[in-house]
């Protein structure tokens, strides 16, 4: 495997910012989770921002959960398994890294719909 992860790429990545939640699975179990920041994706690959770069090592297996851009009225989601398969260096903050996940399968879109709680009645 090539030093640089970018040089192994087959899908051609998109810069974006949404939230990503990751959770760390030994098995089935999920171990561990954070939320980050989604830095580019692309039809083969996720690379995230990690506060919690002791979290990840390359072959251990994820869950990612991505928080599109929404409505007052919709919360949609994309949803997929993958492997960690890259762990580097934030350009900036020591504490932080970039982590490479290669995902399964096309991630899963869900839709919910936010509904108003019942008025308490007086």
């Amino acid at each position: 495997m090539s030093e640089n992860p970018s040089e192994n790429r087959i899908f051609e990545r998109f810069a974006v910012e949404f939230e990503i939640e990751v959770s760390v699975l030994d098995g089935e179990d999920v171990i561990a989770s954070e939320t980050g920041i989604l830095s580019n994706i692309s039809g083969g690959g996720i690379c995230f921002s990690s506060n919690r770069p002791e979290l990840y090592s390359v072959g251990k297996r994820v869950i990612v959960t991505i928080r599109l851009p929404g409505t007052d009225a919709i919360e949609a989601t994309m949803t997929g398994r993958g492997t960690i398969v890259w762990v580097g260096a934030a350009d900036s903050d020591a504490r932080r890294a970039k982590v490479g996940i290669m995902t399964d399968t096309p991630l899963s879109f869900d839709r919910s719909t936010h509904h108003e709680p019942p008025a308490n009645p007086s």
